[in-house]
């Protein structure tokens, strides 16, 4: 028999080992309880329930049944944003490839020959055919340049004038010559007639006589406020003059004076262009590049020449070396 003794070494019955076996067991159930009264006050309890129901789990870990439906929505999002950031990638660049070839397509429109682009409606163009004309006599072609330098006239565009009656005195010098004679003779007041004839006496290459016949015009409407037309143009052949003797700056002060008198008679620009160049050329020779290209701009406005045109007129030519 086996018997149990205490620290004192007295003999422990058999009964009151199985009582301080039970109080002992009785002292850990309440330290057990204590201890988890004291985890449900510091907040941990739900750690001891994972514990009690799932033993095998380690302790901080959720179960299986845990909530799942947060991470997935958060993904979800996620996706949405990368999805509708792709779209929108896709739309702007399909925008600005559409744009870019619209502006492509403008520009090719806009710099299209003129043999590319549709013809102008019949009721635009002439009225009069062009086939089975037939021939002029030498007077009919007399008659008709010279009429047709009338129109010009009448209509205020000199510079059309002044090519038809050049033409004129190239083809026909002494017929031109007779005919305005004749003209001023029986209407000797009508000073158009007279500078039509001093220009054709200057085309001809008369110059003394047509510098006479210019300064009667000059010396009849000085000091006047009439007949701005004429004397612009009288002023103008003036210049023409001295400038192709090589005195420059007096030709230029007399074409000045012309375009004066042209600009207080609210004309065109179109109407005086020769003027205009004539002066363009002047300012160029005697070295006064800034003033000459003022008006070889001024000139190509007027007569529809751009850069890069083709045929390109010696004005855009100089352009190009004065820049």
């Amino acid at each position: 028999m086996t018997y149990r003794f205490d620290k004192s070494g007295k003999r422990i019955l058999k009964d009151a080992i199985k009582d301080k076996l039970v109080v002992e067991a009785e002292k850990r159930d309440a330290q057990g309880q204590t201890s988890i009264s004291s985890q449900r006050s510091t907040g941990t309890s739900h750690l001891v329930q994972t514990q009690r129901s799932s033993p095998n789990q380690k302790l901080g870990r959720k179960g299986q049944d845990a909530d799942l439906s947060k991470p997935l929505r958060h993904i979800g999002m996620a996706i949405a944003a990368v999805v509708i950031m792709v779209l929108m990638m896709a739309l702007i660049s399909m925008a600005t490839s559409m744009l870019e070839g619209l502006r492509v397509k403008n520009s090719h429109h806009s710099k299209a020959p003129a043999a590319s682009r549709p013809a102008r409606p019949v009721s635009q163009r002439a009225a009069a055919p062009i086939t089975n004309l037939g021939h002029w006599t030498k007077a009919e072609v007399l008659k008709n340049l010279f009429a047709a330098s009338q129109k010009a006239h009448n209509a205020k565009n000199y510079s059309s004038e002044n090519a038809l009656l050049k033409n004129l005195s190239q083809s026909q010098p002494a017929e031109t010559k007779a005919l305005l004679t004749k003209l001023i003779a029986a209407n000797p007041t009508n000073l158009k007639y007279q500078w039509q004839l001093a220009i054709v006496l200057y085309h001809c290459g008369s110059y003394d006589q047509a510098k006479i016949v210019n300064g009667k015009i000059i010396q009849q409407l000085k000091g006047s406020h009439q007949s701005l037309e004429i004397q612009g143009l009288a002023y103008s052949l003036e210049g023409k003059m001295k400038a192709r003797v090589g005195r420059d700056q007096e030709a230029l002060q007399d074409l000045t004076t012309a375009v004066s008198f042209f600009e207080k008679a609210k004309l065109s620009d179109l109407a005086f262009v020769d003027t205009l160049r004539d002066i363009a050329w002047l300012e160029l020779r005697t070295g006064r590049r800034m003033q000459a290209a003022v008006l070889f701009e001024r000139v190509n406005a007027c007569t529809g020449e751009t850069d890069g045109a083709e045929p390109a007129s010696p004005e855009s030519f100089m352009m190009d070396n004065i820049r």
